[in-house]
């Protein structure tokens, strides 16, 4: 495994992609996996929504269920109902082999932590994703990990992600970077105290590991990085030396990333009081974390 601590804080990992992984040995070990993707959504991004849907129905996942929970922010200015409603029966009819069902949940209360609370109560699948409407799936994301999930008793699984910087948010945003910077593959307890270690979209939980977790409502920012630490605390997680998704975000120096360090600063002490209730002490930066991590071909 060639890792390179070179770009920042990121990673750039020289690991396989799609076409170099045992596409048939992966789907025999899956079984008759049923998954559900809760997909976040907001003001007006279709273009992107649409994106986002087509990576998930897209999937290797041949002959298996797919279930779309499409959360939106309600409002009398936005509402995609008439888009998915119509958009949505296409795409069933085009995944060829899968039982794909969309579901349209609007939620009154716009709040980033109620609407992903929202998909998870709802959720029917054996496995849940979570995939924001600005990112999106690679082809073998969804294999890959149920693969390693059925293979193993870990209880989340979670790959590497392309980063894609953009200078403004929204559908108009253009990409100025793929395919070279990538998401720190490796994790461990500690170091996920104080450091968020993977997007939210790398990750593929076992529904009946979820329990009462639930993401926390006082938080409009980091809510992921509080949801994978109190997950942890619980639960067993491993990594896949793959990059099976691509994660958006504001390229440094913009006036978009501007705006994102501002957005998170004004949550920052509710997130400190809410790790510190967690952990019980304030975690200090590590010099060295144990590293784990899934191995060899899949």
């Amino acid at each position: 495994m060639n890792d390179d601590w070179r770009i920042g804080d990121f990673v750039a990992y020289e690991v396989p992609f799609d076409n170099s992984w045992d596409k048939e040995k992966v789907l025999k070990n899956i079984g008759g996996a049923s998954v559900s993707f809760i997909v976040r959504t907001q003001f007006n991004r279709l273009c992107m929504l649409k994106r986002a849907l087509e990576s998930i129905v897209l999937q290797d996942l041949l002959g298996k269920d797919i279930e779309i929970l499409v959360i939106v922010v309600y409002s009398k200015e936005f509402s995609p109902r008439e888009f998915l409603e119509k958009y949505g029966s296409i795409l069933e009819r085009s995944a060829t082999g899968r039982n794909v069902s969309f579901k349209y949940v609007p939620c009154e209360d716009g709040h980033r932590s109620n609407l992903l609370n929202a998909g998870l109560s709802l959720s029917e699948g054996e496995f849940v994703g979570i995939l924001d409407d600005d990112d999106y799936l690679y082809p073998s994301h969804v294999a890959t990990l149920v693969g390693v999930l059925r293979a193993s008793s870990v209880q989340a699984a979670y790959s590497a992600a392309d980063v894609i910087f953009v200078e403004e948010a929204g559908d108009t945003a253009l990409e100025l970077q793929s395919g070279s910077v990538h998401y720190a593959l490796w994790w461990s307890v500690e170091k996920l105290q104080y450091r968020n270690t993977f997007p939210i979209q790398s990750v593929l939980l076992r529904k009946t590991s979820i329990g009462d977790l639930q993401f926390n409502v006082r938080l409009d920012a980091m809510e992921d990085w509080l949801f994978w630490l109190q997950f942890s605390m619980r639960n067993s997680l491993v990594g896949v030396p793959r990059r099976t998704s691509a994660y958006r975000t504001p390229k440094p120096g913009s006036a978009f990333w501007s705006e994102r360090v501002r957005h998170h600063g004004r949550y920052q002490d509710s997130f400190d009081a809410a790790r510190f209730d967690i952990l019980g002490t304030v975690p200090a930066p590590l010099e060295v974390s144990s590293l784990r991590y899934m191995g060899g071909n899949i």
